[in-house]
């Protein structure tokens, strides 16, 4: 009986080590990959917002969708949502708001976050094939891609 009682108790214990070890990993020291995916329109109609987004769960957050215009450069795919709608505080503001700003804030209360932004998906990548047609209009894309990211998005596109 007591043997049985020894056993069942070295059972339980490997069983739960793993699971320790695992409750005590967090994005920062997690041996993974935990990207969440947040598409900008989801705001209006399901009304979620970035504030909604459990970022001290995730590693990565993919944020949709830049697009791409007329001249094969990288520009907003929805100007007010993500760099004037006002959240709550932000009334008033003159400075970049909208879903952008969020996740500059989020990023700041977050920092092991990575943030990602997609160029395109479904109603956007029709202007790929011309983008990526010539090597000028490769360097202007990609040029276009690092301007955004220096100057920042509350800048219009050309």
């Amino acid at each position: 009986m007591t043997v049985r009682i020894l056993l069942n108790s070295i059972f339980l214990l490997t069983l739960a080590a793993p699971m320790t070890t695992m409750a005590q990993k967090t994005p920062e020291t997690s041996d993974y990959r935990i990207v969440g995916y947040y598409a900008g329109w989801t705001m209006y109609d399901r009304q979620y917002f970035v504030t909604d987004i459990p970022a001290d769960k995730l590693t990565h957050l993919n944020y949709a969708f830049a697009l791409i215009s007329d001249t094969g450069e990288v520009m907003l795919g929805d100007e007010w949502g993500d760099t004037q709608f006002p959240y709550p505080g932000e009334e008033g503001s003159t400075g970049l708001l909208g879903n952008f700003h969020q996740l500059q804030l989020l990023k700041e209360a977050n920092p092991h976050l990575q943030t990602l932004i997609s160029i395109g998906g479904w109603t956007g990548s029709a202007k790929f094939s011309d983008a990526a047609l010539t090597p000028e209009s490769r360097e202007r894309f990609a040029r276009s891609a690092v301007d955004r990211r220096r100057r920042g998005w509350q800048h219009r596109a050309p």
